[in-house]
Parts: C-alpha cells; structure tokens; sequence
C-alpha cells in the first residue's frame, strides 16, 4: 500500500533502450565493466566481489587507455591502469588504489590468484579481500563514473 509506480512516458523509454543500444554498439567493454560492477555490488562471497571490482578496471583500462604514445616494448595491464589513471584523474585526486602501482600489483596478483587457483584460498586471502574490497570497490566506480562523464560520447 506505501508503494508508488511510476509510469515510463515514451520518451523516457526510447530514452532508456536507445542508451543499451548505443552503448552496445559503441561502447561495449564499458557495458561489460558496468555489468561486472553490478555483480560485484549484489554479490556474497568477498572473494567474487574482489574479482569482480578488479575486473571492472581490468576491462576499461585495456580497451581504453590510450596507447597511441607506447612503443612496442611498452604494454600489460599496469602500464593500461596507470596510463588510464593518468587520463582520465589529470590534475584531480584518484582514488587511492590507483595512485600506488604497487598496490595495483599486488591486488592484480590477487586477483590472479583467486580466479586461476594458482594459490589455495586460505584465511589470509579472504582477509586481504574482504579488506581491500572498499578501496577496490571505489576505486572501480571513480573509474567507471568519470570514464561515463568524460569519455563516453555516444548518439542515441
């Protein structure tokens, strides 16, 4: 009985569905880290959720930092994270994660761990999960967030 529905007007819809298509078409790695966001905001276990934060910036740091000045030596992920971290934060404070190459090491080495079985879950990696999991989380959004406001360019 407390519950209000609101009725999408036809705009808003065309709206909402020519967004998904344009992004689908033009932009579908961001769709697909958004999507991984999503799972890692609804998930249970710290250790998906971890996975899934890190696949977040895993995904729109390969498909889009900008490589055009790299040699044919320069390349991996931590070269594309700190390349995207460069370009889209200029001037303005990114999230802390992201600001320690190290830091971004050591939880891209985690994250391996944990999605390859490299290494045995012990307790030790659940607690580094479940601890760094907010830092990642924002860290995960800041970049999806700020990518959306300054580089997705799209017409629906």
């Amino acid at each position: 009985p407390m519950q209000s529905r609101r009725t999408l007007t036809s705009e808003e819809w065309s709206w909402v569905t020519g967004s998904l298509v344009a992004l689908r078409r033009d932009h579908p790695r961001f769709l697909a880290a958004a999507s991984w966001f999503r799972k890692g905001l609804i998930g249970g276990d710290c250790l998906d959720c971890f996975c899934c934060f890190f696949r977040v910036i895993d995904r729109i740091a390969s498909s889009y930092a900008d490589k055009s000045n790299w040699g044919k030596k320069d390349g991996g992920l931590l070269k594309a994270i700190s390349q995207l971290t460069d370009d889209l934060f200029d001037g303005t404070a990114a999230p802390e994660l992201l600001s320690d190459i190290d830091r971004i090491k050591t939880v891209k080495e985690y994250r391996n761990d944990i999605s390859h079985g490299s290494k045995p879950i012990t307790i030790d990696m659940i607690e580094y999960a479940n601890e760094h999991l907010p830092g990642l989380q924002d860290a995960a959004f800041c970049i999806l967030d700020c990518f959306r406001k300054r580089g997705l360019n799209f017409d629906v």
